[in-house]
């Protein structure tokens, strides 16, 4: 499990990377066509979904090269894709609202928080002889 673990933690930082640098990028010029508030929530929207898509496309070879049962592999994607708009969207929303190194601190946490509660469940669930995850129920 630890392979599990340290892997989608570096698809959560790996992801969190990408909103941050995204989110610099954001300017009047997104979507200008909308006013003030259009603009900010579209250009969040964007740079989350843009970042969810680079996070999946990074998630799915990974897992394959690390070798995990197709089953885990699901899992993977899953959770990576779940923490990375999750995360994201609350790095751009708190740094919106108060300030990017507060963005940064906040989405940090969110994810950690989320890495942590896929932890637990895989303590709980456990896997499958053949290593995959074990989504059956029956131990």
């Amino acid at each position: 499990m630890s392979y599990t673990m340290v892997h989608l933690s570096a698809l959560v930082a790996f992801g969190l990377v990408v909103v941050a640098d995204l989110t610099r990028l954001v300017d009047d010029s997104w979507f200008a066509w909308l006013g003030a508030t259009g603009r900010r929530i579209s250009s969040g929207a964007a740079v989350v979904a843009l970042t969810v898509g680079v996070v999946a496309l990074v998630t799915l070879p990974t897992s394959a090269a690390l070798r995990f049962d197709p089953s885990l592999q699901f899992l993977q994607l899953l959770s990576a894709l779940d923490i990375a708009w999750a995360a994201g969207a609350t790095l751009v929303g708190v740094g919106w609202l108060a300030t990017r190194r507060w963005g940064y601190a906040a989405g940090a946490v969110v994810g950690g928080i989320c890495v942590w509660s896929i932890w637990a469940y895989l303590n709980a669930v456990g896997f499958a002889s053949d290593g995959g995850w074990q989504s059956t129920g029956q131990p």
